[in-house]
C-alpha cells in the first residue's frame, strides 16, 4: 500500500484492491474513510488495514530515525562527559542546535548558566 503523509496526523493510504484510490486516515483519532472502517470497525472501536498500515509505517520510520541519531547522541554525551562541563554555544557550534536541544529536553544533558553537563 502506498502511504502519503499530509501532515502530522493525516495520511492518504492507497486501497489494496483499487489502485489509484486513496483513503484518508487520521492516526490521532484513529479514523479512516474506507467502507470497512465506516461500516464495521468504527462500531466496535477496531482498526482497518489502512490505519494499521500507517501505524506500521510510523513504527518503521521511528526505528530508522533512532538508528541514525543514537550514535550522534552517544558521541555528544561522551564528549560532554570527557570535558565534565562544556560551554553551550561551543557544543551547539560543534554538533548543531536541534540535537543538543533534544538531549536537554530528554534530560540526558543539563544546561545551567550557559554551561552543559551530563546528568548522572
Amino acid at each position: 500500500m502506498k502511504i502519503k503523509k499530509i501532515n502530522k496526523e493525516k495520511y492518504k493510504v492507497e486501497s489494496s484492491s483499487k489502485k489509484g484510490k486513496f483513503y484518508n486516515v487520521n492516526i490521532e483519532q484513529p479514523f479512516c474513510d474506507c467502507p470497512d472502517f465506516m461500516f464495521r470497525e468504527i462500531k466496535k472501536h477496531g482498526k482497518c488495514k489502512h490505519i494499521k498500515a500507517v501505524e506500521e509505517y510510523l513504527k518503521k520510520k521511528k526505528v530508522k530515525i533512532e538508528k541514525k541519531t543514537k550514535p550522534k547522541y552517544d558521541k555528544i554525551i561522551a564528549y560532554v562527559k570527557k570535558q565534565k562541563q562544556v560551554d553551550s554555544l561551543k557544543l551547539i557550534e560543534k554538533f548543531g542546535e536541534p540535537i543538543v536541544n533534544e538531549l536537554i529536553q530528554k534530560g540526558d544533558l543539563i544546561e545551567e548558566k550557559g554551561k552543559i553537563k551530563v546528568l548522572e
